[in-house]
């Protein structure tokens, strides 16, 4: 593109008037901040924190698609969640399971659910920013930023809200 534009200058006749070239200059840079304001507008949702403590380091949630899941390892009804999201089609979405309570059975329940998910330890970070209130309890985050909260574990719920979001196929 620059090489077809540099061509074209030399192609074209030279400016007659200095005004002509700074309309032509102000058209362009108000075209360019109404394309980053257009953009801009378009972060909606709640920003996520930059990274979070996954296994004692620090994990990204700013690039890609990630699905924050909150839960209690003892809960029946978080497990069934769990299994029935095991066999979702997840592609390139990343699942990161926060332990409300009982943190020191999250990698059991995660074995008998089936849900390749990694674990983090920061349950009071995410619940303030977020405003967790019961488990189970899912965000799905993307791009640092919140796409949808999730409260419904019954029926097609989370599929249809996760596939109506692309996170899974």
């Amino acid at each position: 593109m620059l090489v077809l534009a540099c061509c074209a200058g030399m192609w074209s006749k030279p400016s007659g008037s200095l005004r002509s070239a700074m309309v032509i200059a102000g058209v362009v840079a108000v075209f360019a901040f109404v394309s980053y304001g257009a953009e801009a507008a378009r972060q909606t949702g709640t920003k996520a924190p930059e990274t979070i403590a996954v296994n004692g380091q620090p994990y990204a949630l700013a690039h890609g698609k990630v699905l924050l899941f909150f839960f209690n390892p003892l809960c029946t009804h978080c497990l069934d969640s769990a299994k029935r999201m095991s066999a979702y089609q997840w592609g390139s979405t990343r699942i990161v399971v926060i332990p409300v309570e009982q943190a020191i059975y999250a990698d059991a329940f995660l074995k008998e659910a089936g849900l390749k998910a990694l674990v983090t330890s920061d349950f009071d970070k995410l619940k303030q920013v977020f405003g967790y209130t019961a488990y189970p309890f899912a965000v799905a985050v993307e791009n640092g930023r919140e796409k949808a909260a999730i409260t419904r574990f019954e029926n097609d719920e989370p599929r249809t809200t996760l596939k109506q979001l692309g996170f899974i196929q």
